[in-house]
């Protein structure tokens, strides 16, 4: 099985029941909207803390104006050679978030666009 990934950083808020939501999960599942199958999307916020730290290209795909969201969001993609575990920081990467779609508080991941 093959996922789509959106990563962002932001404001979250979480109810008793587990339900979490504010702009940081919006722009989340507008970027796993973004993501080719088995890709991985980020904001400009994620990209800008990770350049540098892992060895994978990451590639701007452009400005997108999200559902919700005053200003365009700036996304970039791994690179997909990448994405599919290549390189170990991105394993660990995609591991963790497959280990989040497992917990019930994924809907971050997994809302419906």
């Amino acid at each position: 099985m093959q996922f789509r990934i959106g990563v962002n950083l932001g404001d979250v808020v979480e109810q008793d029941d587990g339900t979490i939501y504010g702009d940081g999960v919006n722009i989340a599942a507008r970027l796993e909207s973004l993501a080719l199958a088995g890709g991985v999307t980020l904001s400009g916020q994620v990209r800008d803390f990770i350049e540098g730290k892992i060895d994978a290209s990451i590639d701007f795909i452009g400005e997108h104006q999200v559902k919700k969201v005053v200003r365009p969001v700036q996304v970039y993609q791994i690179e997909s050679s990448a994405a599919g575990g290549a390189d170990s920081s991105i394993k660990h990467t995609t591991q963790c978030t497959e280990s989040c779609l497992r917990d019930r508080r994924s809907r971050c991941c997994r809302s419906p666009i």
